[in-house]
């Protein structure tokens, strides 16, 4: 392996990185932690994304309730994660596989229409959060 290609910033280092984050942050400390969210910073409204960093790291410490009252799609923000991770490790052990499987016309479809199912996703849940979060019936 070059390497360059080692050096370089790839999608599953950056999703390696988040998830090892998560698993060295203490949950009470992410829970309890300062507010960082330019969106909620600026407005002090809850972003779309508000609370996935606190429900990775319940996650990863074993509680999947807490977990999903942070953020709804903080479980599949993690199966997402672990997935680039693996395809990453496929296409390292099998190089063969670094361009193949990539170009299926599934594969190509999935790469073209799953940011935007993302997007829909999460803008969707913050439809449904945003009211409860204005009544004080969610907390962010």
């Amino acid at each position: 392996m070059r390497l360059h290609r080692c050096l370089e910033l790839r999608p599953a280092h950056v999703a390696g990185l988040v998830l090892l984050a998560g698993i060295v942050l203490p949950p009470d400390v992410a829970a309890g932690g300062p507010v960082v969210c330019p969106f909620r910073l600026l407005t002090g409204l809850p972003c779309p994304g508000c609370g996935l960093t606190r429900s990775l790291v319940c996650l990863l410490h074993g509680d999947l309730a807490s977990s999903i009252a942070f953020h709804p799609l903080g479980p599949l923000v993690a199966l997402v994660l672990l997935g680039l991770i693996l395809v990453e490790a496929c296409a390292i052990a099998r190089p063969a596989l670094r361009d193949g499987p990539w170009r299926w016309p599934l594969a190509v479809r999935l790469r073209a229409t799953s940011p935007w199912a993302a997007l829909a996703a999460f803008l969707l849940v913050w439809i449904v959060r945003l009211p409860l979060y204005l009544q004080g019936r969610w907390l962010y």
